[in-house]
C-alpha cells in the first residue's frame, strides 16, 4: 500500500511488518516495528513548524557546539533520542523525534541549549551594534565640539586682531598687527590662544599654528632695551595726520593685563616663562591649553581646520568691540590700561573754543592742551578746569618765589608733580634733600629690592608728597610693582634655564635634548641652590657633565649611579675628586670577592675613609677583611722536619695549627674592625695596632660584662680609644692604689657607663636598642 506524499517532502520506502528485520532510519517520524506508518503523521507539517525546523537546522549547522541539559553534546543527545524512539512503545499523536519536531521543541523551550545559544548570539550582536553606534555618536560629538571650539577660537582671534588694530594700540605697546596664516611648524596649542614672548621668537600661538609678531618684551635683565625709558612724556605735541597723542608704555601691557586688566575687552594670565595665555576676548572666555610642537603628520589636518573656520561666516568683530566699550568713543588703549594714555586730538578744537582758552592772557601751548586733555580723561569740561588750575599754579609759584626760580623751572617741577601746587612747593623748598634721597632709591632699582625701575620724576614726586620719607616711598613702590616684579623675575629665571637647557649646552652638561621634565625641574632647583648665580651653576653642571661623559670608564655595568647621585658626589668632593671616588669604587667592586664581598655602601665608606685614594682604600678594605674573616688560612708546612713525638713513628712534616686574626680579636664585626683601623695611626703597623686594640677590647668586654651585662663590645671599643682615655685620665688621674690594682682609664669609663645604663634599665627607661641581645 502506497501513501500519498506532499510536494516538497522526500520519499521513503514503506516499512512493513515482516519485510525487514532491523528498523531503517529515515527523515520521517519513527514508528513501531511491524506496524504501518500513520497516515496522519505522513501529512505535511504546518508552515510555522516547517519554518521553525529550518531555523533550528540552520542554528544546529552553523552555531557552536551545544550542550544538552545533562552536559553532553547536542549531537550525542539527538542520537540517543533516536535510539530511544526506535524501541519506543505505543505511538502518540505528536512526533517525539525528527528534524522539524526536534527543532520546534528545542526552540519552544527557553532553557534548551539551542535557544540559549541563539539568545546569547543575538545579545552579543546587539551589544556590538550598540558599541559601534555609541562610538560613532561619540566621534560625531567630538567633531562637533572641536568645530565649535575652533569657531570660538577663530572669533576670539579676530577680536584680538581688532584690538591690536585699534588706534593708539601700536603706538603705546609697539605691537604691530600680524599678517598671514598660522604656521603649524612653528608650534601650536592644545586649546585657546597663547602669547609666546621668548628670546628666540615672539609669536601668537593658536590651535592651528603660530603667527609671528613684531613685539619685543624687554626690561633690564631680559632683552635689554636699546634706550632707557623716557623721563618725560613723548608724542605730546600732535603731529599732522594723527588723531591720537599716545604716551608709550613704561611697563609692558601684558603685565598690567595679568594683574588687573579689562575683562570686558581682554584678559590674560601668566604662564611659566615669557608666555601669557588669553583667558577672554570681548567677554567671551577661551579654554585653557598648553604649548606643544605639532608633528608633521598633523600639519595637513591643522591647515584643513583653519580653512574650515575661515570659510564660515565671518562675524563683525568691529561692532562687537565698539559695543564692549564701557565709555563710547574712548580709545581702547585707555580702557585696557585704566588710565588716559591716548588723547583724542579731534577734541582739541572744542577745547580751544572754551573760555579757559579764549580768555587766557597767554594762550596755552599745544603741549599744555594735550596735557590738560589727558588729565581730564578726554572730557572737554574737565580739561578746561585743569587748564585753569595749571595756569593758576604756575603763576602762584612764580610770584611766591620771585627772583629765585624761573618760569621754566616752575613748569618743570609742576610737570613732575602733575601740577599739584602743594607738592611742587615742597619739592622746591627741599630740592637738594629730595634729590639726595632719590639717588639712594634709584641706586636700589632692580628685581632684588622689589621696586623695579622707577623714573626719577616719579620718585621725586613721591618723596615730595611723603615728606622726603624714604621708607614709605620704598614700601609704596614695592607694593605697587610687586606683581610685575614677580613676573619679571620668573621670566628671567625661565630664560636662564632655557639657555642652560639649549641643545648646544645640553651635551656639555650631560643632559638630554630636548630635556625631560625631571631634568628641567632639577636645573631650576640647582639655580636656586646656587643663589641664582649663572657662573656657579655653569661650573657645577660642567663638572657633572664631564663625569657623565666618562661614566663608562668610571663605573661597572652592574652599578651605574643616577644623575642625582653624581651631583651629590660633585657637591661633596668636587669635580676631580668625584672622578677619583668613582674610580676607587670601581676598583674595590672588581676586587670585592677577595675583600669579603662588601656592599656598595660599605665600599663607599672605605673610599671616603681613604680620602678617595685608590691604593689606600684597597689596603683599608683588605685589612678589614683580614680582621673579620673567620675562614682559617691554608696550613703552612714547616721547612725543617719536626722531631717525632714520643710514641709516634717517624712520618712526614707536621702542619702548624692555623689561627685567624678574627679568632685572636674575639671575632669582631665589620664595624668594629673599621673603627679599630680608623682609631690607630696609618702606616705599615696599622693592622698590628688594630689587632692589639681589638684584643684589648675583647679582654675589657670579658672583664666587665659579668658585672654589667648591659655593656656591649661597642662600649668597650668606645672606652679603649686612646684620645678618649687620655682626656679622661687628664681629668681624673689614677691613684697609686688603683694603679697597683691594675686599674686603667677604660675600665673606669666602662664602670661608670655600666652603672648609668643599669640604673636606667632598672627604672625601665633604657631604650630597647641599648639592651643586650
Amino acid at each position: 500500500m502506497q501513501y500519498r506524499q506532499d510536494k516538497g517532502q522526500p520519499r521513503s520506502p514503506a516499512v512493513r511488518g515482516g519485510d525487514s528485520k532491523e528498523p531503517q532510519e529515515s527523515s520521517e517520524p519513527c514508528t513501531e516495528q511491524g506496524s504501518p506508518p500513520n497516515p496522519v503523521r505522513r501529512a505535511a507539517a504546518p508552515p510555522g513548524r516547517a519554518k521553525a525546523g529550518e531555523a533550528a537546522a540552520r542554528v544546529l549547522q552553523g552555531g557552536p557546539r551545544l550542550l544538552s541539559a545533562d552536559g553532553a553534546p547536542a549531537g550525542r543527545a539527538a542520537a540517543a533520542d533516536r535510539a530511544t524512539c526506535k524501541t519506543a512503545g505505543p505511538q502518540t499523536s505528536e512526533p517525539s523525534c525528527g528534524g522539524a519536531a526536534l527543532a520546534s521543541t528545542t526552540l519552544s523551550d527557553p532553557s534548551s541549549p539551542v535557544a540559549l545559544a541563539s539568545t546569547t548570539r543575538q545579545a552579543a550582536a546587539k551589544q556590538l551594534a550598540d558599541e559601534a553606534a555609541s562610538e560613532v555618536a561619540a566621534q560625531r560629538k567630538a567633531e562637533e565640539s572641536l568645530a565649535a571650539c575652533d569657531q570660538a577660537t577663530y572669533e576670539s582671534l579676530l577680536g584680538l586682531l581688532e584690538i591690536v588694530r585699534s588706534p593708539g594700540f601700536s603706538e603705546h605697546t609697539g605691537l604691530q598687527p600680524w599678517v598671514g596664516t598660522p604656521e603649524p611648524q612653528l608650534g601650536c596649542t592644545t586649546a585657546g590662544l597663547l602669547f609666546d614672548l621668548s628670546r628666540q621668537q615672539q609669536r601668537l600661538v593658536t590651535p592651528f599654528g603660530a603667527l609671528t609678531m613684531s613685539y619685543s618684551l624687554c626690561f633690564p635683565g631680559y632683552l635689554e632695551p636699546s634706550a632707557p625709558p623716557p623721563a618725560q612724556d613723548e608724542h605730546l605735541t600732535p603731529l599732522p595726520g594723527r588723531t591720537l597723542a599716545v604716551r608709550p608704555e613704561r611697563t609692558s601691557l601684558f603685565f598690567a593685563l595679568c594683574s588687573s586688566g579689562a575683562p570686558h575687552l581682554l584678559a590674560l594670565s601668566k604662564q611659566p616663562g615669557p608666555r601669557f595665555a588669553v583667558d577672554s576676548v570681548l567677554g567671551a572666555p577661551l579654554p585653557a591649553g598648553g604649548l606643544r610642537d605639532a608633528p608633521a603628520s598633523e600639519h595637513k589636518a591643522m591647515r584643513e581646520r583653519w580653512s574650515a573656520v575661515t570659510r564660515a561666516s565671518r562675524p563683525n568683530m568691529a561692532a562687537r568691540l565698539t559695543a564692549s566699550l564701557q565709555t563710547p568713543g574712548t580709545p581702547i588703549i585707555n580702557e585696557l590700561t585704566g588710565r588716559c594714555d591716548a588723547v583724542r586730538l579731534d577734541l582739541l578744537p572744542r577745547l580751544k573754543q572754551h573760555r579757559a582758552f579764549t580768555c587766557a592772557r597767554t594762550k596755552p601751548s599745544e603741549e599744555d592742551l594735550v596735557r590738560a586733555m589727558r588729565a581730564g580723561g578726554n572730557e572737554v569740561e574737565k580739561a578746561a578746569r585743569h587748564l585753569r588750575a595749571m595756569r593758576r599754579a604756575e603763576d602762584g609759584l612764580v610770584s611766591q618765589r620771585r627772583g629765585y626760580v624761573t618760569r621754566a623751572q616752575v613748569r618743570e617741577v609742576l610737570q613732575t608733580c602733575d601740577y599739584d601746587e602743594r607738592v611742587a612747593r615742597l619739592l622746591l623748598d627741599s630740592q637738594r634733600q629730595v634729590s639726595r634721597v632719590a639717588d639712594d632709591i634709584l641706586a636700589q632699582s632692580g628685581l632684588e629690592s622689589g621696586i623695579g625701575w622707577p623714573t626719577r620724576p616719579d620718585v621725586e614726586a613721591r618723596l615730595a608728597m611723603a615728606g622726603n620719607d624714604e621708607v614709605s616711598v620704598l614700601a609704596a613702590l614695592i607694593q605697587e610693582n610687586r606683581a610685575s616684579v614677580e613676573m619679571m623675575a620668573e621670566i628671567i629665571t625661565s630664560d636662564t634655564i632655557d639657555r642652560f637647557l639649549a641643545p648646544e649646552r645640553a651635551s656639555l652638561y650631560g643632559l638630554s635634548s630636548p630635556p625631560t621634565t625631571e631634568e628641567r625641574r632639577r636645573v631650576e632647583a640647582l639655580y636656586d641652590e646656587f643663589g641664582r648665580s649663572e657662573e656657579n651653576l655653569h661650573h657645577f653642571l660642567f663638572a657633572v657633565g664631564q663625569i657623565v661623559s666618562s661614566l663608562d670608564n668610571l663605573t661597572t655595568p652592574a652599578w651605574r649611579p643616577s644623575r642625582c647621585e653624581l651631583e651629590g658626589y660633585v657637591r661633596e668632593f668636587g669635580g676631580d675628586l668625584a672622578k677619583a671616588f668613582l674610580r676607587a669604587n670601581r676598583c674595590l667592586t672588581d676586587a670585592a670577592r677577595k675583600l669579603g664581598s662588601p656592599d656598595r655602601a660599605t665600599i663607599a665608606r672605605y673610599v671616603r675613609a681613604a680620602e678617595c685614594n685608590e691604593q689606600e682604600a684597597h689596603a683599608f678594605a683588605l685589612a678589614v677583611w683580614k680582621l673579620v674573616n673567620t675562614k682559617p688560612p691554608k696550613a703552612v708546612k714547616s721547612k725543617t722536619p719536626a722531631p717525632p713525638a714520643r710514641g709516634r713513628s717517624k712520618g712526614g712534616n707536621e702542619a702548624k695549627a692555623p689561627v685567624t686574626l678574627a679568632e685572636k680579636c674575639g671575632f669582631p664585626s665589620r664595624a668594629e674592625a673599621e673603627a679599630a683601623l680608623l682609631a690607630v695611626k696609618a702606616g705599615k703597623d696599622r693592622l698590628a695596632s688594630a689587632v692589639a686594640m681589638l684584643e684589648r677590647v675583647d679582654v675589657l668586654h670579658r672583664f666587665i660584662s659579668p658585672t654589667f651585662p648591659v655593656l656591649l663590645r661597642a662600649d668597650a671599643l668606645w672606652a679603649a680609644a686612646e684620645p678618649r682615655q687620655a682626656r679622661y685620665l687628664s681629668a681624673k688621674p689614677l691613684s697609686e692604689e688603683e694603679r697597683a690594682l691594675g686599674e686603667d682609664g677604660p675600665r673606669q669609663l666602662l664602670r661608670r657607663l655600666g652603672k648609668m645604663l643599669q640604673d636606667l634599665d632598672e627604672r625601665g627607661r633604657l631604650a630597647p636598642e641599648l639592651k643586650p641581645r
